[in-house]
């Protein structure tokens, strides 16, 4: 806040950060110790970012980048609908490294949230594919995430399922990962069930 120019770097449609473990009341008390008279005060919380407050602090100052060069087209079109403009994807994969189509959709028609809040259908269609990945041989140096959008039982459930059918040595090679988005923030993988 006292530095002459400042230049934070976000993207308001990712995962937030997560405010795992701090009760209300010792927020509030934290802000009021600390945080007494600053006009942001309220701003302030586990569950905001530097970036969440600069907009608040600096309105309309946003500088928008529309390159983006982890992911391939599909996948940018996908994104797109959720920006003001257009990304242009800047990702050209060589041959070797294309998974044709780069976008699949796998509709369970089971599935459903039991009262532990996990889909067992989904979890055992996911086991399914990558079962199937993992003893093709044309997927054998691709890097697999299971990122579950329904909670952390889901992505545990679905790797202790994994860990029964899937051999250490798989796991490893395929650096099989499962977890929430919030898991998966500054991690890539070849292959991802969301």
């Amino acid at each position: 806040m006292r530095g002459k120019k400042i230049l934070i770097v976000g993207d308001d449609k990712q995962v937030s950060p997560s405010s795992i473990g701090i009760e209300e009341r010792q927020i509030i008390q934290l802000r009021t110790t600390f945080l007494k008279g600053n006009p942001y005060a309220d701003q302030m919380d586990p569950g905001s970012s530097l970036y969440d407050l600069a907009s608040i602090v600096f309105p309309g100052k946003a500088i928008m980048l529309r390159e983006h060069f982890r992911c391939v087209e599909p996948i940018i079109r996908f994104s797109s609908q959720f920006y003001e403009q257009p990304l242009v994807p800047l990702r050209l994969p060589t041959s070797a490294e294309r998974i044709d189509p780069p976008l699949v959709d796998i509709f369970v028609t089971d599935g459903k949230r039991d009262a532990r809040g996990i889909n067992e259908a989904e979890a055992q269609a996911v086991l399914q594919e990558i079962k199937t990945i993992v003893e093709d041989s044309a997927f054998q140096h691709r890097s697999i995430g299971v990122i579950s959008l329904i909670g952390d039982k889901q992505a545990k459930r679905i790797y202790d399922l994994l860990l029964k059918e899937i051999s250490a040595e798989q796991f490893s090679q395929h650096k099989i990962m499962c977890g929430n988005a919030a898991t998966f923030q500054g991690q890539e993988r070849d292959i991802v069930f969301l």
